[in-house]
């Protein structure tokens, strides 16, 4: 009996390494005040991680400031351009602007003035990958880069 106690004691450390999980690392991007800018314009990530992105768009008090997050799988200009067109074709404001593209990693809700949305994904393999507003005209000046290690 004495040694299943001792095989238990020394099990339980091993059984709790397991449980050490923090969760996915977290983001938060905020818009500078009303402009169309993202405070954060590069994120730094490690290949496999979950990660959550938090677009706080609290702060914006503009009525025509709504913003999105969309990450893409590439950094290529002309899929951007793509992805952007999805987004306006695929239902426009009633869908969030939310492209319709198998480039596309993730995508948050659109963010009203006011308010904060969240997007969860794992980090693709290492590389450099766009992300970016797609609410119209947005795009062009709100963006970042995710950076894979």
């Amino acid at each position: 009996m004495p040694t299943r106690c001792y095989l238990l004691l020394l099990a339980l450390p091993i059984a709790l390494l397991g449980c050490g999980d923090d969760g996915p690392r977290t983001f938060v991007i905020k818009p500078i005040g009303n402009t169309m800018k993202y405070e954060t314009v590069v994120l730094q990530a490690k290949a496999g991680e979950r990660l959550r992105i938090i677009l706080d768009n609290s702060e914006t008090t503009a009525p025509s400031m709504y913003h999105n997050l969309v990450v893409l799988n590439t950094s290529d200009l002309a899929v951007e351009d793509t992805v952007m067109l999805s987004a306006r074709q695929h239902g426009g404001l009633e869908s969030g602007y939310q492209p319709d593209h198998p480039a596309v990693l993730a995508a948050s809700p659109l963010a009203n003035p006011g308010e904060a949305v969240e997007v969860n994904f794992i980090a693709p393999p290492p590389g450099r990958y766009t992300y970016f507003c797609t609410y119209p005209a947005h795009g062009n000046f709100m963006r970042g880069t995710l950076l894979v290690e």
